[in-house]
C-alpha cells in the first residue's frame, strides 16, 4: 500500500482520537475520581487509536520525507476543529487557521 494513502488513515484516526479525548473530557465531568477515567470504552479506544496511529507513523517515516509528513499531519488540527465545531458547538473562529 503507498505510503501516502497511510498518511491520509493517520490523518482521519488522530482527528477521530482527538474527538474520543473530547467526549472523554465530557465524561470526566461525571466522574467520582480521574482514575475511573482509566476504565471508559471512549477512552480506551481513544488511546488505541492513538498508539495504532503513531505505528503507522513511524512506518510511514522510513520513505516519506518528514517535510511532506507534517504537511499531512497538518490536516488533522482543521478536521478536528470542524469536527468538534459540529458535534459540540465549539467556536471555532477563522482566525485560528
Amino acid at each position: 500500500m503507498n505510503r501516502y494513502i497511510i498518511l491520509v488513515l493517520c490523518v482521519l484516526t488522530t482527528s477521530c482520537g482527538n474527538v474520543l479525548m473530547k467526549s472523554s473530557a465530557n465524561i470526566l465531568k461525571s466522574l467520582d475520581s480521574p482514575l475511573k477515567l482509566v476504565f471508559e470504552p471512549l477512552f480506551i479506544l481513544a488511546l488505541f487509536l492513538y498508539g495504532i496511529t503513531t505505528l503507522g507513523w513511524v512506518w510511514c517515516l522510513q520513505e516519506v520525507p518528514l517535510n511532506k509528513a507534517y504537511l499531512f499531519m497538518s490536516l488533522v488540527c482543521v478536521y478536528s476543529c470542524d469536527v468538534l465545531d459540529i458535534l459540540w458547538r465549539d467556536n471555532f473562529y477563522s482566525i485560528y487557521y
